[in-house]
């Protein structure tokens, strides 16, 4: 069998498993991360014919949730993703045609009837009824489908189901690394606060470079002046900060 034949078995599978309207060649998958109830983030990946399609991998900062509300936060990433598609909006986002926006043609929600229910309120709401969407619960791997009470429980073999716990997986992971980023820039910013000469711009070129505030509170100042922008002053202040200790003692 073909490499390209192989991919998209899951996805016809996947029509006739769940009698879905059309073919879902793009799919995507939202997950939610949030750490101790702060800084709530949503990710959102597309899959087309069962591959990652990782240039329409989407991030989004929540702007009107506070604390810890995935139903909440769901809904704010759906209506910021799904006003791109809206006959209505559509026009006045001006990153939809920039950025090559892809609709997809299914959506999978990370739960179950609740949170698929609310998914399909805000679907009805931006006007695009033409995506079909679903819901995976992960205890049992369930499926669920609107407007039906019973789930559906594909075979534990099927690569129907393969595909969606993979796109579900990916999403999960997606936001989990772009929420460390985020709370690693934080950290760095707030331990940085007090070093003469700081900057937003010198705190992220470290963190790119380094990968985190460990690894920059270990590198010695020969290290920290290798990386481009970053000052034999700056270093120095930098190591000092992470070594107040033997800062005294010289």
């Amino acid at each position: 069998i073909r490499k390209s034949s192989r991919t998209i078995i899951p996805v016809q599978e996947l029509k006739e498993k769940l009698a879905l309207f059309k073919l879902p060649r793009r799919m995507i998958c939202i997950d939610i991360s949030t750490i101790q109830g702060t800084d709530t983030v949503s990710s959102l990946v597309f899959f087309e014919n069962g591959k990652p399609l990782k240039k329409q991998y989407k991030h989004f900062i929540m702007k009107t949730v506070e604390g810890q509300d995935d139903f909440a936060s769901m809904a704010e990433t759906m209506n910021r993703y799904l006003k791109h598609f809206n006959p209505e909006t559509a026009e006045n986002e001006p990153d939809t045609e920039k950025n090559n926006w892809l609709k997809p043609d299914l959506i999978v929600i990370d739960g179950g009837k609740g949170q698929l229910s609310s998914a399909c309120r805000i679907l009805k709401e931006n006007k695009t009824g033409d995506i079909e969407i679903i819901s995976l619960a992960k205890r049992v791997e369930e499926v669920f489908l609107p407007n039906q009470s019973e789930s559906i429980l594909l075979p534990r073999n099927s690569s129907a189901l393969r595909l969606l716990v993979n796109i579900r997986d990916e999403a999960h992971r997606f936001a989990i690394t772009f929420h460390r980023k985020r709370r690693n820039t934080r950290t760095l910013s707030s331990q940085l606060d007090e070093i003469s000469g700081k900057g937003n711009e010198k705190k992220l070129t470290l963190l790119k470079h380094f990968g985190s505030v460990d690894a920059i509170s270990k590198a010695e100042i020969s290290q920290l002046c290798q990386v481009k922008g970053i000052g034999e002053a700056f270093a120095k202040a930098v190591w000092d900060f992470f070594h107040p200790h033997q800062r005294e003692d010289t």
